[in-house]
């Protein structure tokens, strides 16, 4: 009997083909084609407690994902559709607001649940727009409580607030004279003000708490701020980020710590 040896190679090199890539395939994990909607709600507001009617328009896109994005609609709904089971950071931004973020939302199939599969946000967002107040002055001071350990400022704003259309700052707390809030060691909380020639004020314990000691120099920097901030941590960084701040500040006033 003749074998017909060419025939024979070829036929064992196609056996050798077929089970490597057989092996190839059965080595690749599967991919999930299960996607489904991570939807919510924005409320607008201007940079004091004001909501508008209209909350259209903002932007609402997955970070790192640009082309998954919706736009609010009038009552301030979106919905991000045909998105892949995962953990997602959300950027929320529009043109006189500062930009917003929320990390880590779970978006994945419940137990049980038919599709099409949706995510909502527990909690409906709330932006403040960019704030439209001015820091005009800020110095030092001293405080007439004379069992009052730490440091005063006084500051004025622009435009004059009253008691029916308050102003809102914040102020921070850095170790070198030209320091920005992303540098800060400290901030203060919301303060809401009335009129002007305001006292505000650090006390040593709080400046003890930012890490500083007895006789440490720092400085004081003061920003009109929104009464809706959103503010939120940067994760990577680990720092606190403002977007509603008015960039408009005067020079930061230098202090001991007492």
């Amino acid at each position: 009997m003749r074998f017909n040896f060419s025939y024979s190679r070829h036929m064992s090199l196609s056996m050798i083909l077929i089970v490597l890539v057989a092996c190839k395939k059965s080595n690749t994990p599967a991919i999930s084609n299960e996607v489904g909607t991570i939807s919510g709600t924005v409320y607008l507001y201007d940079d004091k407690t004001n909501r508008y009617e209209d909350a259209s328009g903002v932007t609402v896109n997955i970070i790192g994902m640009p082309e998954k994005q919706s736009i609010t609609a009038a009552d301030g709904r979106f919905r991000l559709e045909n998105i892949p089971f995962d953990h997602y950071d959300l950027a929320f931004s529009k043109t006189g607001y500062g930009t917003y973020k929320i990390f880590g939302i779970e978006h994945f199939k419940k137990m049980n649940s038919p599709a099409p599969f949706n995510t909502t946000l527990n909690r409906i967002i709330s932006l403040g727009s960019i704030s439209g107040t001015a820091i005009e002055s800020l110095e030092k001071t001293a405080v007439a409580d004379n069992n009052f350990i730490g440091i005063a400022y006084l500051f004025s704003v622009k435009p004059v607030p009253s008691a029916s259309d308050r102003a809102y700052v914040r102020a921070f707390v850095g170790e070198k004279k030209n320091f920005t809030p992303i540098e800060s060691i400290g901030y203060s909380s919301l303060k809401g003000v009335l009129n002007n020639n305001v006292t505000g004020t650090f006390s040593a314990e709080e400046l003890y708490g930012m890490g500083l000691d007895k006789g440490d120099s720092v400085y004081v920097r003061l920003y009109g701020d929104s009464y809706y901030g959103n503010e939120y941590v940067d994760p990577v960084t680990g720092n606190t980020i403002f977007p509603n701040l008015n960039p408009v500040a005067p020079a930061a006033v230098g202090f001991i710590v007492p």
